[in-house]
């Protein structure tokens, strides 16, 4: 019995391990669909990958700063990549070689605001996407994506002091670059390969007036304390004896 549980623990792993590449020193899921940051589903837990489903997608009236980093290739994050690319079909082509001096980049984008995305939750226009959230223990929002951009977006990236995610066209986003308080440049998803993301859990509590809100987002499983996952648990039981 040991050794089977044992064997279960190894395949777990070896699976886990499968559906995941380091990006800035941290796991983050291997995707072949092109999911976009602020973007809310499901993870569809396959075999060697988790397919995430969107099912929606947080609307914000204001820009989301966001941290862009820059990481070179490895063997396993250009795998993931290349399949990526192979469904996405995209018109961007990495050479990686375990021999070439130089490994060629790619980038992972973050939101950095996550107050703005907390703000935005609570406004009007999202009132119908928090109902749905209410209903949904296992919704997700995606934080962070690591993709593959062109080399002139990477140049502009580079000159650039400043990134925001910023609504564009309807119910999408692209990255505005800025320099000087003004944009140089805009990088649109529809031109990138998405390769990998992390995601956050929702959090909520009632307030005062028995409302329910949304008031953190995690990475991890766990809400702080008094907050939580479920939106059924968040909700207090009203004595209305005493009121």
């Amino acid at each position: 019995m040991y050794k089977k549980l044992f064997f279960i623990c190894i395949l777990s792993l070896f699976f886990k391990s499968c559906k995941t590449v380091v990006v800035d020193a941290k796991n983050s899921t291997i995707t072949q669909r092109p999911v976009s940051l602020l973007c809310i589903g499901d993870e569809e837990d396959l075999l060697l990958e988790s397919n995430y489903a969107n099912n929606a997608i947080v609307a914000v009236n204001k820009p989301v700063k966001v941290i862009v980093t820059t990481n070179h290739f490895t063997k396993k994050t250009h795998k993931a990549y290349t399949n990526a690319n192979s469904i996405q079909s995209k018109n961007i082509n990495v050479e990686y070689s375990d021999s070439l001096e130089k490994k060629p980049i790619y980038l992972s984008i973050s939101i950095a605001d996550k107050v703005s995305v907390l703000d935005a939750l609570k406004e009007k226009q999202n009132q119908s996407l928090k109902e749905y959230l209410s209903l949904q223990d296992n919704a997700k929002l995606i934080t962070k994506i690591s993709l593959v951009v062109k080399t002139v977006d990477i140049e502009k990236m580079q000159q650039a002091e400043e990134v925001f995610l910023a609504p564009y066209g309807l119910k999408s986003y692209a990255l505005n670059l800025y320099s000087k308080g003004e944009i140089i440049h805009r990088v649109l998803f529809t031109d990138t390969v998405v390769f990998a993301y992390n995601s956050s859990g929702i959090c909520w509590k009632e307030n005062n007036k028995h409302q329910l809100e949304i008031v953190d987002l995690v990475g991890g499983n766990g809400c702080p304390v008094k907050t939580f996952k479920s939106a059924n648990r968040a909700k207090k039981k009203i004595n209305y004896f005493k009121l």
